[in-house]
Protein backbone atom coordinates (compact mmCIF):
# COMPACT_ATOMS: atom_id res chain seq x y z
CA UNK A 1 0.00 0.00 0.00
CA UNK A 2 1.22 2.96 -0.93
CA UNK A 3 0.72 6.71 0.21
CA UNK A 4 -1.56 8.63 -2.14
CA UNK A 5 -2.00 12.44 -0.13
CA UNK A 6 -3.71 13.54 2.68
CA UNK A 7 -7.18 15.49 2.13
CA UNK A 8 -9.46 17.29 3.67
CA UNK A 9 -12.30 17.76 2.04
CA UNK A 10 -15.17 14.61 1.63
CA UNK A 11 -16.04 15.97 -1.46
CA UNK A 12 -12.43 16.03 -3.13
CA UNK A 13 -11.58 12.97 -1.42
CA UNK A 14 -14.56 11.37 -3.03
CA UNK A 15 -14.04 12.41 -6.18
CA UNK A 16 -10.45 10.67 -5.96
CA UNK A 17 -11.51 7.99 -4.90
CA UNK A 18 -14.89 7.78 -7.09
CA UNK A 19 -11.74 8.17 -10.18
CA UNK A 20 -9.05 5.76 -9.25
CA UNK A 21 -11.60 2.66 -8.35
CA UNK A 22 -13.81 3.35 -12.17
CA UNK A 23 -10.58 2.85 -13.76
CA UNK A 24 -9.50 -0.07 -11.62
CA UNK A 25 -7.20 1.19 -9.00
CA UNK A 26 -8.20 0.29 -5.11
CA UNK A 27 -7.82 2.52 -2.47
CA UNK A 28 -7.72 2.66 1.21
CA UNK A 29 -9.33 5.71 3.38
CA UNK A 30 -7.51 5.79 6.81
CA UNK A 31 -10.33 7.16 8.82
CA UNK A 32 -10.00 8.01 12.83
CA UNK A 33 -9.68 10.65 15.04
CA UNK A 34 -5.54 10.28 14.55
CA UNK A 35 -5.39 12.44 11.05
CA UNK A 36 -6.32 15.80 12.07
CA UNK A 37 -4.61 17.08 8.64
CA UNK A 38 -6.91 15.44 6.66
CA UNK A 39 -7.50 11.56 6.21
CA UNK A 40 -5.07 9.82 3.67
CA UNK A 41 -5.49 8.17 0.85
CA UNK A 42 -3.59 5.12 -0.02
CA UNK A 43 -3.34 2.82 -3.29
CA UNK A 44 -4.07 -0.25 -2.45
CA UNK A 45 -1.35 -1.82 -4.79
CA UNK A 46 1.39 -1.03 -5.06
CA UNK A 47 2.63 -1.20 -8.68
CA UNK A 48 -0.57 0.77 -9.27
CA UNK A 49 0.36 3.91 -7.90
CA UNK A 50 2.66 5.52 -10.72
CA UNK A 51 -1.04 4.59 -12.73
CA UNK A 52 -3.07 6.32 -9.84
CA UNK A 53 -0.62 9.69 -9.89
CA UNK A 54 -0.75 9.82 -13.75
CA UNK A 55 -4.24 9.09 -13.69
CA UNK A 56 -4.69 12.07 -11.27
CA UNK A 57 -2.97 14.35 -13.50
CA UNK A 58 -4.58 13.06 -16.52
CA UNK A 59 -7.79 11.83 -16.16
CA UNK A 60 -7.54 10.19 -19.71
CA UNK A 61 -4.52 8.15 -18.84
CA UNK A 62 -4.94 4.30 -20.23
CA UNK A 63 -4.29 1.98 -16.49
CA UNK A 64 -2.17 -0.56 -17.15
CA UNK A 65 -3.76 -3.83 -15.06
CA UNK A 66 -6.43 -2.74 -13.74
CA UNK A 67 -8.61 -5.19 -10.73
CA UNK A 68 -12.00 -5.69 -10.36
CA UNK A 69 -12.76 -3.33 -7.37
CA UNK A 70 -15.65 -6.03 -6.16
CA UNK A 71 -13.37 -8.97 -5.92
CA UNK A 72 -10.51 -6.68 -4.58
CA UNK A 73 -12.76 -6.08 -1.61
CA UNK A 74 -14.05 -9.65 -1.00
CA UNK A 75 -10.89 -11.00 -1.17
CA UNK A 76 -9.39 -8.52 1.21
CA UNK A 77 -12.56 -9.10 3.60
CA UNK A 78 -11.95 -12.76 2.95
CA UNK A 79 -8.04 -12.31 3.97
CA UNK A 80 -9.50 -10.33 6.85
CA UNK A 81 -11.73 -13.20 7.90
CA UNK A 82 -9.28 -15.84 7.66
CA UNK A 83 -6.69 -14.16 10.24
CA UNK A 84 -9.32 -13.00 12.79
CA UNK A 85 -10.28 -17.27 12.67
CA UNK A 86 -6.32 -17.92 13.09
CA UNK A 87 -6.69 -15.55 15.95
CA UNK A 88 -8.94 -17.17 17.36
CA UNK A 89 -7.71 -20.57 17.09
CA UNK A 90 -4.49 -19.20 18.74
CA UNK A 91 -6.43 -17.79 21.41
CA UNK A 92 -8.40 -20.96 21.79
CA UNK A 93 -5.43 -23.10 21.86
CA UNK A 94 -3.45 -20.73 24.52
CA UNK A 95 -6.58 -21.16 27.18
CA UNK A 96 -6.45 -25.11 26.22
CA UNK A 97 -2.70 -25.25 26.54
CA UNK A 98 -3.42 -23.36 30.37
CA UNK A 99 -5.52 -25.60 31.49
CA UNK A 100 -3.84 -28.81 30.34
CA UNK A 101 -0.55 -27.02 32.54
CA UNK A 102 -3.51 -26.12 35.79
CA UNK A 103 -4.20 -29.79 35.15
CA UNK A 104 -0.75 -31.27 35.25
CA UNK A 105 0.22 -29.57 38.11
CA UNK A 106 -2.34 -30.30 40.45
CA UNK A 107 -2.22 -34.01 39.23
CA UNK A 108 2.00 -33.96 39.68
CA UNK A 109 1.50 -32.47 43.16
CA UNK A 110 -1.58 -35.13 44.00
CA UNK A 111 -4.16 -32.36 44.45
CA UNK A 112 -7.34 -33.39 43.09
CA UNK A 113 -8.40 -31.80 40.01
CA UNK A 114 -11.87 -31.94 40.13
CA UNK A 115 -13.92 -31.89 43.22
CA UNK A 116 -16.42 -34.13 43.90
CA UNK A 117 -19.24 -33.35 46.30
Amino acid sequence: MRFLGRINEFAERQRIRDLLESRGIPVFEQQGRWTPAGRALFVCINEQYDDAVALLANADHEVRDPVDIEQFEKAERTTGLQQTLNYALLALLAVALMWAAVVAVAWWQGKPIFIRG
